[in-house]
């Protein structure tokens, strides 16, 4: 099965047929957000130690 957009998933959320797939739809989003969230963090965690390191 081929992915659906953004669109499509918002325009069918409280459609019955499609509403175990937007649930789906949104924890993926979730996931890759938080996952992208905590990446930066730990760039941006070991830029400021390299920063105390040299001063």
């Amino acid at each position: 099965m081929a992915e659906h957009t953004k669109a499509f998933y918002k325009a069918h959320k409280n459609d019955p047929k499609w509403a175990q797939e937007y649930k789906k739809f949104r924890q993926k989003q979730m996931d890759t957000f938080a996952s992208r969230l905590l990446v930066s963090l730990v760039v941006l965690d070991l830029i400021l130690a390299v920063i105390s390191i040299i001063k």
